[in-house]
């Protein structure tokens, strides 16, 4: 196809303004995947200190604010965010980590609303994703079997998930 993927990840605000300077010139199609490292620090929320929320919230809220401004004046075709389900179903002891991609999802819809504005190019998404069975947050044996158990799920499957993520694009939603 001609286009160039690049893979960032946190620190983003110097690297993607460094990618966005590389690329500028460039007459293929330049895509960003942005792949905050997930952090967890797991505990009730009465028991999380101010240090360690900020600590899970900021890959997130950071990397999607970074990534909007670097490439607020660039004609993308999209801009996807790798939210988690964790923002809809929340998950005991991930009060930061359901917020943080909580705040990837209405960063989408207020987005989507630059664009509309002619502030921004390129439909927004923020895609719910649960956890890949091939992917960097991994489950033992045994938490897999308790995470079926309780809520149904398995680990999702690269395919499956390269299909979702072709079919969200279609979607007429944030």
């Amino acid at each position: 196809m001609g286009a160039t993927c690049t893979v960032a990840g946190v620190p983003l605000e110097a690297r993607i303004t460094s990618l966005r300077r590389r690329h500028r010139s460039s007459v293929r199609p330049f895509f960003y995947f942005v792949l905050p490292p997930a952090l967890l620090r797991d505990a009730w929320l009465l028991r999380k200190d101010a240090a360690d929320f900020a600590a899970v919230l900021a890959p997130k809220v950071h990397g999607t604010y970074h990534l909007d401004q670097a490439t607020r004046a660039m004609a993308l075709d999209f801009f996807v965010l790798f939210s988690s389900v964790a923002s809809a179903r929340g998950n005991a002891g991930q009060s930061d980590y359901a917020a943080a991609n909580g705040f990837m999802d209405h960063y989408a819809a207020h987005r989507n609303r630059l664009v509309a504005a002619g502030e921004r190019h390129g439909r927004t998404r923020s895609i719910h994703w649960p956890l890949w069975q091939d992917g960097g947050m991994r489950l033992d044996a045994e938490a897999q079997a308790h995470l079926k158990q309780i809520s149904g799920m398995t680990p999702l499957r690269t395919a499956s998930g390269m299909h979702a993520f072709d079919v969200s694009l279609a979607l007429n939603a944030d």
